[in-house]
């Protein structure tokens, strides 16, 4: 039997290194910095809140749990029993999940010692590898379920139908432009977001607000519905029918890169939530990139399609140089 193959996966490794080890190395390395500066974040609060608290848990299983199964790659037998087995995939999507909600704290807008502080290199540290961890343990994920059980889902999304991905790309983008601005709403908008609050409960952000920051705050929020929603519905139809009617798929991109085209103007301004960098910052561009590239990619369809499709009667225009085909007479 072949030392370089997984009796039990099929999967080919490298005296016992698969090709994720590089990957295991890679969120070993990012994963400590994030523990640094959660950690020195930490030793700075009187009274250490649960976000800088779970970034500080999260880091340190990353951490132990990466070196782990990078020091298991050196020996052929002890990567036999966890590398390419269920117990790997297990692991991969735990820390990615782990690392989904770790990105989702270590940015609130509405705490100026811990996150969101772009002057701060310590924090910007945090923020840049925490979303390098998120995005190392994604793509672990990806590439376990291609070697281990012959899942291509890149091949499998391109096969659905042209702008899959950038669809769904663009669900990502908007659910995290709707999810931070609502926190932010909630943070920092309380008496807009329920008038019945007392002027105690309210945030210290709240009295530094201009009087546009809450309406285009309210506004991200719509924006990242308004995608979510759309994005989904184009999803859905290319994977359930595979084909979607290009008038729809059209005119929805074309209205959601409207939406996002004032959202960036809306929300990334200097009164807007989205002033400082960050998430929301990030992912509303992200989302407004996103749907003037597939409102290019479906218009560019349109201007080629008449010339590969047949024509007003049903003709096909292609034949004979876009003539019209003429049956020839037989000799008598």
């Amino acid at each position: 039997m072949d030392p370089n193959i997984n009796p039990e996966t099929g999967e080919t490794v490298a005296s016992g290194r698969s090709p994720r080890f590089s990957m295991w190395v890679a969120l070993t390395v990012f994963s400590v910095i994030v523990l640094g500066a959660s950690v020195e974040v930490k030793n700075d609060q009187f009274w250490p809140d649960s976000e800088v608290k779970w970034a500080v848990a999260c880091s340190s299983l990353t951490a132990v749990v990466g070196a782990v199964i990078s020091a298991v790659h050196m020996s052929p037998v002890a990567s036999s029993i966890i590398i390419g087995t269920p117990i790997e995939g297990v692991l991969a999507l735990l820390l990615d999940i782990f690392w989904g909600c770790t990105v989702g704290v270590v940015n609130k807008s509405d705490d100026d010692q811990m996150f969101a502080n772009a002057a701060s290199v310590r924090n910007a540290n945090l923020y840049y590898f925490s979303w390098a961890c998120f995005v190392t343990a994604t793509v672990l994920v990806v590439n376990y379920a291609r070697h281990a059980y012959g899942l291509d889902m890149v091949a499998e999304v391109r096969n659905r139908g042209a702008r899959l991905s950038a669809w769904a790309a663009l669900v990502a983008t908007s659910l995290i432009v709707m999810g931070s601005s609502a926190r932010i709403l909630n943070s920092n908008c309380p008496m807009a977001s329920d008038p019945s609050q007392s002027v105690g409960t309210e945030s210290k952000e709240a009295y530094f607000v201009s009087e546009s920051y809450c309406p285009r705050t309210k506004f991200g929020v719509a924006v990242g519905c308004l995608g979510v929603f759309t994005a989904c519905t184009i999803v859905a139809c290319k994977l359930m029918l595979s084909v979607v009617p290009f008038s729809l798929e059209f005119r929805v991109s074309l209205v959601t890169c409207l939406v996002n085209a004032f959202g960036v103007a809306y929300i990334t301004s200097n009164s807007g939530p989205g002033s400082y960098i960050g998430n929301l910052y990030y992912f509303t561009w992200m989302s407004f990139l996103l749907s003037v590239y597939l409102l290019i990619e479906c218009f560019h369809e349109m201007r080629t399609a008449p010339a590969d499709q047949t024509g007003e009667n049903g003709t096909d225009t292609q034949k004979d140089g876009g003539e019209l085909p003429v049956e020839p007479l037989d000799d008598v």
